[in-house]
C-alpha cells in the first residue's frame, strides 16, 4: 500500500475521535477505498445473527456490491448462529 487516500484517513480519525459514527455506507466506502490499494483481500464478518433481518439483508446486498465493484480478488466469509429467530 503506497498511500492511503486522505478522505479515508479523515474518516477513520473522525470515527476514532468520536466526532462521527460510521454507517453501513461509510464502512462499504472505506472497504472499497482500501481494496483499491491491493490485488487481493479476505474479509471476515461475524455476528450477523445479531442483526435484525431487514438490516442483515441490506448488509448482504452491500457486501455483494462490494465484491462485484472491487478490482481486488475478494474472499468474503460471514458467520452467525443458525437459529436467528430469538
Amino acid at each position: 500500500m503506497d498511500s492511503v487516500p486522505k478522505a479515508l484517513i479523515e474518516m477513520i480519525y473522525a470515527f476514532v475521535s468520536g466526532e462521527r459514527i460510521l454507517d453501513l455506507v461509510d464502512v462499504i466506502t472505506l472497504l472499497l477505498d482500501i481494496l483499491k490499494t491491493t490485488l487481493a483481500a479476505t474479509i471476515f464478518i461475524d455476528g450477523l445473527d445479531e442483526v435484525v433481518e431487514d438490516d442483515r439483508k441490506l448488509i448482504f446486498l452491500h457486501l455483494k456490491n462490494l465484491v462485484v465493484e472491487s478490482t481486488a480478488n475478494v474472499k468474503l466469509y460471514t458467520s452467525g448462529r443458525e437459529d436467528t429467530t430469538e
